[in-house]
Formats: structure tokens, C-alpha cells, sequence
């Protein structure tokens, strides 16, 4: 009688185990494109955080006299803008025409040539649109679309 129970026991498992494998694999297939998603958005709020930072340094250790004029603070604020576009670029993240980089002066303040500087901060917002997203657009609302919109913003002392 033993050998009996013993001969199905193995067979019973071995079916149990294939239905727990195909229910394994069905929810890793909804799970693992989500992670996937999640992984490209922090990727690229990284690379735009690590943008907008060296940008904001940059901007902090440049000579005060060129900050002066209101020429040399647009040249300033465009090679902020091209910074971050190039550090965008080079991560290999198309950049998106949606992007939007701006540069205040003094705890949050407009830069003016006629305000020494003290402190200065770089943000930067662009939207990232996902064919994923569109598709589960359905399942999860979502007031601006198939789309995540990344922001960020870096400051630094002025050290000049």
C-alpha cells in the first residue's frame, strides 16, 4: 500500500508545480513591464538631476564681472540651458521638445546685472511621453496624458 501513495505523490506534485510556474510567469508578465517603466523614469530624473547640478555649479563658480552685464548674464544662463541639453544628449535620451530649463538668482529670484549674486538655482522640467503608459492609459487616470513629467532643480553658492 505504501508503494502505491508513494507513486502518486511525486505526479500530483509535478502538476501543481507546472500551474504555479504558468501563474508565476502570468503576473511576471504584468509586473515586469512596470519595473521596466519605472526604471526608465528614474534614469532619467538622474540624468536630468545630474544635469541641472553641474549646470547650477557651474554657474556659481563663474567670474562675478561676467555676471555684471546683462549680455554676459543671457550668455551665462544660455550655456546652463546648452549644459544640460549636452549632459541630456550624451546620456543617450533624445531631448525632448517639451524641455524646459531655467535659472534664478538668489533664492529663487529673477538674475538681474544689477544684483550681486549669491546663490544660484537651475530647473529643469521636460515631459517623457511612454508607449506603455499610452497603453495603460486606460486602466490608470492621468490628467496630462500618456506621459510623466520630470522635474528638478539644483542650487549652489555663489564662490566668486
Amino acid at each position: 500500500m505504501n508503494a502505491n501513495f508513494s507513486r502518486r505523490g511525486p505526479a500530483r506534485q509535478g502538476g501543481i508545480a507546472l500551474i504555479e510556474l504558468a501563474l508565476i510567469l502570468v503576473l511576471s508578465s504584468f509586473l515586469l513591464p512596470v519595473l521596466f517603466l519605472f526604471a526608465r523614469v528614474f534614469y532619467h530624473y538622474n540624468v536630468l538631476k545630474q544635469a541641472t547640478q553641474d549646470a547650477a555649479n557651474h554657474m556659481a563658480a563663474m567670474p562675478r564681472i561676467e555676471l555684471m552685464t546683462s549680455a554676459g548674464m543671457a550668455a551665462a544662463k544660455g550655456r546652463a540651458e546648452n549644459m544640460v541639453i549636452a549632459a541630456i544628449s550624451e546620456a543617450g535620451i533624445t531631448p525632448p521638445e517639451e524641455l524646459s530649463v531655467e535659472v534664478r538668482c538668489n533664492n529663487g529670484g529673477v538674475c538681474a546685472s544689477s544684483v550681486p549674486v549669491t546663490d544660484v538655482q537651475v530647473i529643469a522640467l521636460f515631459i517623457l511621453f511612454d508607449g506603455f503608459w499610452q497603453d495603460t492609459g486606460r486602466w490608470l487616470s492621468d490628467e496630462s496624458g500618456a506621459s510623466w513629467t520630470i522635474t528638478t532643480s539644483s542650487s549652489a553658492t555663489f564662490q566668486n
